[in-house]
Order: structure tokens, then C-alpha cells, then sequence
């Protein structure tokens, strides 16, 4: 399936936009609100960094499905079933 331009656009601008709050936020792509409580809560930095990446098995933090881990082409591919569904891509 090919992006269209709006798509690429979208895509250009979230890339940045993570890039930048990660750089911003020592390493922090979370949403700053929901790394923030967890922070407050007592959460360790690798659980509030990133929403699914290393959380195998935790709680998706919108819907609380496991986070699941499989590997493609020797890489690790993190993700919520529920809301990342692959849709047969993988």
C-alpha cells in the first residue's frame, strides 16, 4: 500500500515531533502526561519512557491488552493487538 502526500506530511511531522521530545525529555516518547503519573506513582524510567517497546506482557496503557513482542527479520516488534492491530502487514 502506498501513503499519499497528506499521509507522508503526517508521518514527517510526528517523526520530528517524537524526535524532538525524546531529545527534549531525555529519551521520554510517552505522552508527557501519562510518563508524568506513572513517574509520580513510583514507576521505574524504563516503564514510563516509551508506551509499548520493552513491555512485553504489561498492560497496554489504553485498553490494558498485553503488550505483545515478536521478532521479524531479527528485530524486535512491540505491540498493543487491540489497538495496533497488523491488518496482515507483518
Amino acid at each position: 500500500m502506498d501513503c499519499g502526500e497528506s499521509q507522508l506530511r503526517s508521518l514527517a511531522t510526528a517523526a520530528f515531533e517524537v524526535t524532538f521530545q525524546s531529545y527534549k525529555y531525555k529519551g521520554v516518547t510517552n505522552d508527557l502526561d501519562l510518563a508524568n503519573q506513572l513517574k509520580a506513582d513510583g514507576a521505574r524510567y524504563r516503564d514510563y519512557r516509551y508506551w509499548v517497546f520493552g513491555r512485553v506482557n504489561k498492560p497496554c496503557y489504553v485498553c490494558a491488552t498485553p503488550i505483545v513482542k515478536e521478532m521479524i527479520n531479527n528485530r524486535r516488534i512491540y505491540y498493543c493487538p487491540t489497538c495496533q492491530p497488523s491488518n496482515g502487514i507483518a
